[in-house]
C-alpha cells in the first residue's frame, strides 16, 4: 500500500492543472488579499485580516487538493479500465479506496502548508504553538469527508462531467490537435493540452 499511496501522490503532482489550480492559486489569492486588507482588523473577533485570509484560502486549497485529487482521477480510472487491472492484483477493493483516501490527504498538504508559510513569511502572522497545532490538523482531517465525496463524485459519474468546469472541452492528451474543440476557440495560454 505505501508504495501505491507514494505513486497516487507523484502522479498527481505532475498534474499541471493540480499544481496551477490546487497549490499555486491560493497561495498567490493569499498574497494578493493580504496585501490588500492584511493589516486590517476584523471588528467582529479583533483578529487581524491576515489570518483570518490565511485560515480562508488555506481551507480553499485544502478543499480544492481533497476533491481535484479524488473524483477526477478516479472517475478516469473507472471508465478508462485502470480499476478492473487493479482488482486483479492482491490488492483488495477497500485497500484501493483507503490508498486513494489516504493519497488524497497527503495531496492536501502542499496548498495548506504553504499558504501558512507564505503568511508567515509575508505577513508575520504569528499564533500560538498551541493555535498551530490545533488549526492545521483541523483542516487536514476535515478534507476527510471531501476526499470520500470526490470518490463518490467519481463512482457515479463519467469521467468528463466529474472534471471541474474550468477544465471542460478540453483534454490533457499530449495528443489532442489544436484545432479541436476547446483550443481552437481559446488562445494559446488557455489550452489545456
Amino acid at each position: 500500500m505505501p508504495n501505491y499511496v507514494r505513486i497516487e501522490a507523484l502522479r498527481m503532482f505532475r498534474n499541471k492543472r493540480y499544481v496551477i489550480f490546487v497549490v499555486a492559486f491560493p497561495v498567490c489569492f493569499y498574497l494578493l488579499y493580504s496585501s490588500l486588507w492584511g493589516s486590517q482588523l476584523d471588528a467582529a473577533t479583533g483578529q487581524p485580516a491576515s489570518v483570518i485570509l490565511m485560515v480562508s484560502m488555506a481551507a480553499y486549497g485544502a478543499l480544492a487538493a481533497s476533491m481535484m485529487s479524488s473524483a477526477v482521477p478516479w472517475a478516469q480510472e473507472r471508465t478508462g479500465g485502470w480499476l478492473r487491472q487493479l482488482r486483479v492484483t492482491p490488492l483488495s477493493r477497500w485497500t484501493i479506496i483507503a490508498t486513494k483516501l489516504v493519497a488524497s490527504l497527503l495531496l492536501v498538504l502542499p496548498s495548506l502548508l504553504l499558504v501558512c508559510l507564505a503568511a508567515v513569511l509575508t505577513q508575520h502572522v504569528t499564533l500560538p504553538a498551541g493555535q498551530w497545532l490545533a488549526l492545521v490538523p483541523a483542516m487536514w482531517l476535515g478534507t476527510i469527508p471531501f476526499a470520500a465525496l470526490g470518490l463518490t463524485i467519481g463512482s457515479l459519474l463519467p469521467a468528463e462531467p466529474a472534471r471541474p468546469s474550468w477544465s471542460k472541452g478540453c483534454s490533457s492528451a499530449p495528443t489532442r490537435a489544436r484545432s479541436s474543440s476547446c483550443c481552437s476557440r481559446s488562445p494559446p495560454w488557455a489550452c489545456c493540452s
